[in-house]
């Protein structure tokens, strides 16, 4: 993300610039295609690939996170996905609640959730397990191999 950033920034210190000769130009336009290259690649980086009778299919990091989501939300004694907090993004490097891992043909996936006080905290836990398995299993169609939910929180309804 950082060399795209560079490079973009470069690439529009050249264009206000104009571009009188034909040496910037030709510098311009690489600069402004190694920009769009890196870009593919990164949104290329964040998909699951999987093959299957139809052809390729590539699915998005978002969809798998969205989705999850949803089917932790309709989940009994869940209040919610914890925060994430600053020292959390800057020493484990977490920034979503929901983290997913592609480990070669099958998913791992991290919860950090809120569970509401009062509640059969390890029932709850394992069949928010089960669920976010079967429910991403179904939808992509690729194994999960692991779920691990961690409660940050617990909170009074």
């Amino acid at each position: 993300m950082k060399i795209c950033i560079a490079f973009f920034r470069i690439g529009l210190a050249i264009f206000r610039r104009m571009c009188y000769n034909k040496k910037e130009r030709a510098l311009c336009s690489r600069i402004v295609a190694f920009e769009i290259l890196i870009i593919v690649e990164e949104r290329t980086a964040d998909m699951l690939y999987t093959e299957d009778h139809i052809g390729k299919i590539m699915i998005s990091d978002n969809y798998l996170r969205q989705l999850t989501e949803q089917t932790v939300m309709q989940c009994f004694g869940v209040a919610g996905f914890a925060e994430t907090k600053l020292t959390d993004k800057l020493f484990s490097g977490r920034f979503s609640p929901v983290e997913i891992h592609a480990d070669g043909s099958q998913l791992e996936i991290s919860l950090h959730v809120k569970v509401m006080y009062g509640v059969n905290m390890p029932a709850v836990i394992h069949a928010l397990m089960h669920k976010v398995e079967f429910t991403v299993q179904e939808a992509v169609r690729v194994p999960v191999s692991r779920v691990r939910v961690y409660v940050d929180e617990v909170v009074e309804p």
